[in-house]
């Protein structure tokens, strides 16, 4: 194995499809002359994409070449991709590079480069795994071919995500620094703030196992009881736990679509960062965090309906009360 930083993946994938005569690349996200960066339009070359057309963070103009280029059967779109894998014949890379603009980085001329990790394989036994993985990502459930009216329908929400993203914002990757950059920008209407003070009843357990199957990997999920009302599908919930010593407890995702019980909502755990469209990955700093743990007693007291069990909260909400806190 060897390891490649941006630039080295990028010197090595193209050495690797000049050398190919075909490409399985299942890559989350793609920018903006990603063709040209590669040379995929060249002779000879066939090709297979499996990209992340949902996330929003796909250019839709670029995938429609990459479509007229592969064919249209092709190019596949899979909601819950998000990984990196670049395969040929020669062997693989694998890391955190997607192909946009800084050698395999971020969308947009203006932006500071991410600074990637990946590796090279040949090995034998690796490559075989991957090649069970892209076979299960390209025949998974909610995987499918992108069409001409899916293209038609990103690019409208592509355009109006390009109007409300400042750039200056893109340079941010703490998710407070963000939202305080651009506080009006459409996309924190997906954010909520969750401060809880009790769990769920004894029951939600059997409730949760009799719904286990709908789960992909149960492990990553967790559920909410007596919550129906207050998650849309594809928001992100920033948990506090508001008993004892307050603290933050992980960001969450409510799937799309929803997987509710009688009394429960699921939601999947994504640790302390999210990718929130027209941001990328934003992350919660140890500062936002201990912000958060002060916050909750204040907000339980402003915003809890009832006894001060629990309450949720539009992030915009939340950040009024968090500006009056000092750490």
């Amino acid at each position: 194995m060897e390891f490649l930083d941006e630039h080295g993946a990028l010197e090595q994938l193209r050495n690797m499809l000049a050398l190919t005569q075909s490409a399985t690349l299942a890559v989350a996200f793609w920018g903006d002359g990603a063709i040209e960066r590669l040379a995929l339009d060249r002779p000879g070359l066939a090709l297979k994409i499996i990209c992340n057309l949902e996330s929003g963070a796909c250019n839709p103009f670029e995938l429609r070449k990459l479509r007229a280029l592969a064919g249209p059967g092709n190019v596949l779109s899979d909601p819950r991709l998000h990984g990196k894998v670049y395969r040929t014949d020669s062997g693989a890379i694998v890391g955190s590079s997607n192909v946009s603009t800084n050698g395999l980085a971020v969308e947009g001329s203006g932006l500071r480069g991410w600074a990637e990790a990946n590796l090279f394989t040949a090995e034998e036994s690796v490559l075989s795994d991957l090649d069970c993985w892209i076979d299960a990502r390209e025949n998974a459930p909610d995987t499918h071919v992108v069409t001409e009216e899916d293209l038609l329908a990103a690019e409208a929400l592509w355009k109006e995500r390009s109007k409300l993203a400042p750039p200056s914002v893109l340079d941010r990757h703490d998710l407070f620094d963000a939202f305080k950059t651009s506080p009006d920008h459409a996309a924190w209407d997906y954010v909520k703030v969750f401060v809880w003070t009790e769990g769920v009843d004894e029951n939600a357990e059997e409730e949760a196992k009799d719904l286990s199957c709908a789960l992909d990997d149960e492990s990553e999920f967790d559920y909410y009881q007596h919550c129906h009302d207050d998650f849309s599908a594809g928001e992100f919930v920033i948990e506090v736990k508001g008993i004892g010593r307050p603290r933050f407890e992980d960001i969450v995702q409510v799937p799309t679509p929803k997987i509710e019980g009688e009394t429960l909502t699921f939601v999947k755990s994504l640790g302390s960062e999210i990718n929130l469209p027209a941001f990328g990955n934003l992350t919660l700093s140890k500062e936002a965090k201990k912000l958060l743990a002060k916050a909750a007693k204040p907000l339980l007291a402003r915003f809890s309906k009832s006894k001060p069990r629990y309450c949720i909260v539009p992030l915009r909400d939340a950040m009024d009360v968090l500006k009056s806190i000092e750490i």
